[in-house]
This record gives C-alpha cells, sequence and structure tokens, in this order.
C-alpha cells in the first residue's frame, strides 16, 4: 500500500489529483487482490478465467502502475520521453485489457457450451484484431504521436504568432497567422505550396486553440483518445449482446455474477465517455475536471464490484454455495436461480412476501436456492 501511495504522489500534476489517485488505484489493488482468491477458489474453469483477466487488468491498474511511476521518479526524474512512453503504453495497455475482461464475461455467458479456452482464443482473436487496427501505428513507432500533421501545424502556428508579436503584431488575425505559417495539409500531406488560402485558414483554426501553454497536450494525445473510445465501443456491442441474450436466455448463473457482469459493463461504457470528453477538449484544466469527476465515477463502480467479489468469494467458500455450484456446474436446467441477498433485500422492499411463496424464486429453508 505504501508503494502504492508512494507512486499516486510521484507525478500529482499528470493524471489525477491526489486522494482520487490514491483511492482509485488502492481499489483496484484490493479487486486484484480478490480476484486472485476467487480464481483458487472458483469451481468452473470459465468463471476462474473470467477472474484471472479480473486480477491481471486490476491489480495491474493497481500495482504495476504506481510502480512504474515511482521507478520513473527514481530512475529517470528529467527524462520527458519516459512519461510520454509511459502514459502512451500504460493507456493503450489498459484500455485492451479491460476490452478482454468484458468480452470474456460475455462470451462465457453467452456461449455456455463452449470450452473455456475456445472462449479466450475468441476473445484474443477479436480484441487482438481490433487492436492492431486501431493501435498498429502506435505499436510500430512509439513516437507516432510526434509524426502527426497537426502537431507540426501547431508548431509552425506557434513559430509564427511568436515571430508576429516580436514584430509588434501582439494579435494576429488568422488571416495572418495562415500566410505566414508552414502549414502541412493532415490528410492529404501536401507541402505549403500545394495548400490554398483557405485551407491554410481552416488549419489554423484547427490548431490556434491549442497554443496556449498545456493545452498542447491535448492536441498531442487526442489520436490517442479517439483509438481509446473507438475500442471502447467493443463494450458497447458486448452490453447490447448480454441484454439480447439475457432476454432470450434466463438460465441460472452463478451466485452475483449476473451483478458482476452488470457493473462491469457500465464501468467499461464510462471509458467511452471519458476518452471521448478528453479528444473533445481544448483547455488542460478542463481536462483536469474530466479526470478528477472520471476518476470518482470509476471509483465507485470499483467500490461496488468490491463489495460484490467479497460477497462471491464469501458464498462459494460456504456448503450450501459450494454444493449450489457444483449442481449449476452439472446441469443448470436442473435448478433455479440463486436468490442472493441483493435479490432478498428488493424482494422485502417491494414484493409481497406471502405471495413469492408461491413462486419459482421461493427459497426453502432445507435447500436455499435450489429446486432440483
Amino acid at each position: 500500500m505504501g508503494l502504492i501511495v508512494a507512486g499516486a504522489l510521484s507525478n500529482p500534476s499528470e493524471e489525477w489529483g491526489h486522494l482520487v489517485n490514491i483511492a482509485s488505484l488502492g481499489s483496484s489493488a484490493l479487486l486484484g487482490l480478490t480476484s486472485c482468491f476467487l480464481y483458487v477458489y472458483e469451481m468452473s474453469i470459465g468463471t476462474r478465467f473470467v477472474f484471472l483477466n479480473c486480477a491481471v487488468f486490476f491489480g495491474g491498474n493497481g500495482i504495476a502502475t504506481p510502480l512504474f511511476q515511482l521507478a520513473i521518479l527514481v530512475f529517470v526524474p528529467k527524462n520527458e520521453w519516459a512519461r510520454f512512453y509511459f502514459y502512451e503504453y500504460n493507456l493503450l495497455t489498459y484500455i485492451v485489457l479491460l476490452q478482454i475482461v468484458v468480452v470474456f464475461v460475455v462470451f462465457n455467458y453467452v456461449f455456455r457450451n463452449w470450452t473455456a479456452w475456445r472462449k479466450y482464443g475468441a476473445t484474443l482473436i477479436l480484441v487482438g484484431g481490433v487492436t492492431m487496427v486501431l493501435f498498429g501505428s502506435f505499436l510500430k513507432d512509439p513516437m507516432y504521436l510526434t509524426t502527426l500533421p497537426q502537431l507540426k501545424n501547431l508548431k509552425a502556428v506557434h513559430i509564427s504568432v511568436e515571430r508576429m508579436r516580436q514584430e509588434g503584431n501582439l494579435h494576429p488575425s488568422v488571416e495572418q497567422i495562415a500566410s505566414h505559417a508552414n502549414l502541412q495539409s493532415p490528410g492529404i500531406g501536401k507541402e505549403e505550396m500545394d495548400l490554398s488560402q483557405e485551407q491554410r485558414i481552416a488549419f489554423v483554426q484547427e490548431v490556434l486553440p491549442y497554443n496556449h501553454g498545456d493545452d498542447a497536450y491535448m492536441l498531442f494525445y487526442r489520436p490517442l483518445w479517439r483509438s481509446c473510445v473507438k475500442m471502447s465501443l467493443i463494450t458497447l456491442f458486448a452490453l447490447v449482446i448480454l441484454v439480447i441474450c439475457r432476454y432470450l436466455v434466463d438460465s441460472p448463473e452463478g451466485a452475483y455474477m449476473e451483478k458482476i457482469a452488470w457493473c462491469l459493463l457500465p464501468y467499461s461504457c464510462f471509458e467511452v465517455l471519458h476518452y471521448y470528453g478528453y479528444a473533445q477538449t481544448q483547455s488542460y484544466d478542463r481536462y483536469m475536471n474530466f479526470v478528477a469527476i472520471g476518476g470518482y465515477v470509476s471509483m465507485s463502480f470499483m467500490w461496488l464490484l468490491c463489495v460484490l467479489f467479497a460477497l462471491r468469494l464469501h458464498f462459494i467458500k460456504s456448503v450450501e454455495g459450494g454444493y449450489y455450484e457444483r449442481r449449476l456446474i452439472e446441469g443448470p436446467e436442473g435448478i433455479t436461480r440463486w436468490r442472493d441477498a441483493f435479490d432478498n433485500w428488493v424482494v422485502r422492499q417491494f414484493m409481497n412476501q406471502g405471495e413469492l411463496e408461491r413462486r419459482f424464486l421461493i427459497q426453502r429453508n432445507s435447500n436455499k436456492g435450489i429446486d432440483g
């Protein structure tokens, strides 16, 4: 825990503020540790893989991330490119592992008759294929972001503005900047001589809002964030598939597993909103506000997942829980859905217990949650 705190405090000006950073990384590390215990005690190999993925994702994010931050602070404190590489590939790893977690959860439910290895293979093929399409340029060239014409245009605009201010023109117009700046077309790659005045003005208008202090980072990382948005759309596709399957086939699932899935999916969906907001903003200060708000939202889902993981672990270690899980593996068609603590709360708050005694969700004293 001390290393997590030290790593979180190592770069307070970068991704998150102190409080949300420490709390988020600590929650993620706790989820990773709990996932390891669930992996050990789970009976179904498919469910074990679900928690193995969660252990790698949450454990890596909660433990490896601050350790890398701490290593950069200790060994290369003044190397800005080390921080750049860390942010780029840490973000790429985070978003890819998150999609693997979500897609495997959905595949594990939809394709019940598949072996765990077949589900895992399909997951890696789908996520890996999309990763190569969206992040292939980043993987081939770590400096890919520095080669994009938008960044070169921003540098050209900055040089042109500073030169005109030195000459006495303190507030140059867009047209004046476009006439003096050495611009490059982002779409075609044509040089200055091939661009019309209208194109030059359009390119200046695109990059000029970022010509203020740290706002340049927003333009610099925008292609990476947009790729993350597109990658996260896999989650929306998985959510639609899961909703349709739950509507058509509502067979029994392991205790709390359905609720875990319904927490993982919105957690991942919020990542779409986070990176979309990052890519749309032109102000570094506003970006920091997005990061703080997004951190609190993500942390709320992680706390809920911590509770669900702990309840799941307690359940499968109990005698009745172990019996139910074995019956579920042998044949889910012979048993009813387990009524967990959340279901019991809903029953007490919103249903007539006497009327429910005559329905299939009854939980009898002799064999709780089992009807077969």
